[in-house]
């Protein structure tokens, strides 16, 4: 398995519930025809190919086909193709925004908002000031190099939304890219022809506020109507989706803050709702509170237990057991094996790692 694979799927795992979402596949549709639909393009996914390739998929499975095209090297090639293509590369949400805004600006703050919704793994920021829109891709869960390629071809869509209403010269515009140039398919800057920095700290643009004036002489009403509806149930869908990782949240921060596990009662208390009502949106999540618990507790205790120095008792307090017994039937229940032979088999391998290297 591969650096970016391996990041895609810890990712996939902070996001929870969300990971398991159905979205559209949007911009991996056109890249995977351009690549012919190689056997690596779906490896390491649910998707099922019986009848085709789907119009969904989930958003683990998204973050790990992105991750096999930077694993197989195609991240440039597809930044090549969408910058020389023809039509709008993505999803069926976004062209209809970005055909359909009466302006730039109800353009860019629909596009914002539906972009950011669509990927949990990102924020969009979109800030204005006297003179400029400013717009930037933030990191809210870490996935590596995906980060990069991610953003250029974001980048590259708002380029063209900018486009699409009659503007021709982006040489007032700035593009920051923490791609270097090379990553980049070295065409991007003859392409779009505006200020471009590689190899920044941030990923974003910056275009002058005038621009958002712009209107669109073919904004047809229902059809923006219709786009608004969409972007509103999908924020809808999401907000709903958030409820087990705010549990999640905050049952991790009691039993890392106080090495204890809260009681249901405790949680539904915090959350002004009854337990009855919390335990109903977990099932509509399909997950269970004890699921919640014991997966963060695995989590955690599998990043205690590689610490030799760290006894058992200390990792069974932290991780909310009122006894070492408790603790190890739990681990052995997990893990298939007790504490010390799991703790004793890793001391063994990273020995014979050491002897081979030597």
């Amino acid at each position: 398995m591969g650096t970016h694979v391996e990041q895609a799927l810890k990712a996939a795992q902070e996001l929870g519930g969300k990971a398991t979402l159905q979205t559209w596949i949007g911009v991996l549709g056109p890249f995977g025809e351009w690549l012919g639909w190689p056997d690596w393009y779906f490896e390491g996914t649910d998707v099922d190919l019986s009848c085709g390739v789907p119009h969904k998929t989930t958003y683990r499975d998204g973050l790990v086909i992105t991750a096999n095209i930077l694993e197989h090297g195609k991240s440039g090639e597809l930044i090549d193709r969408t910058l020389k293509s023809k039509r709008l590369v993505t999803g069926p949400d976004a062209a209809l925004i970005v055909r359909n805004a009466p302006t730039l600006e109800e353009a860019s703050r629909s596009l914002v908002t539906l972009l950011s919704a669509t990927n949990p793994c990102v924020k969009i920021y979109r800030s204005v000031d006297q003179y400029r829109v400013k717009i930037q891709i933030v990191e809210q869960i870490d996935i590596g190099g995906i980060l990069g390629f991610y953003s250029a071809i974001r980048v590259i869509l708002f380029s063209r939304m900018i486009q699409g209403f009659l503007v021709d010269d982006l040489s007032q515009m700035q593009i920051f890219l923490t791609l270097s140039k090379d990553e980049s398919g070295f065409i991007m800057e003859s392409e779009l022809g505006a200020q471009i920095e590689f190899g920044a700290r941030n990923n974003g643009i910056i275009y002058p506020k005038h621009w958002e004036q712009r209107r669109n002489f073919d904004f047809e009403e229902s059809l923006w109507r219709l786009a608004l509806a969409d972007l509103g149930l999908l924020e809808k869908r999401l907000h709903e989706s958030d409820f087990p990782n705010k549990i999640r949240s905050c049952v991790k921060s009691i039993i890392e803050r106080e090495n204890r596990v809260p009681r249901l009662k405790e949680i539904a208390l915090r959350e002004n709702i009854s337990v009855r009502t919390l335990c109903r949106r977990l099932s509509e999540a399909d997950i269970k509170y004890q699921e919640i618990v014991d997966d963060l507790r695995m989590s955690q205790i599998s990043r205690l237990i590689v610490n030799p120095g760290l006894p058992l008792q200390v990792i069974a307090r932290d991780t909310g057991y009122a006894d070492v017994s408790s603790f190890s039937r739990a681990f052995k229940s997990w893990f298939g094996e007790c504490p010390s032979q799991y703790r004793s088999r890793l001391q063994r391998g990273k020995s014979k790692s050491e002897v081979s290297s030597s």
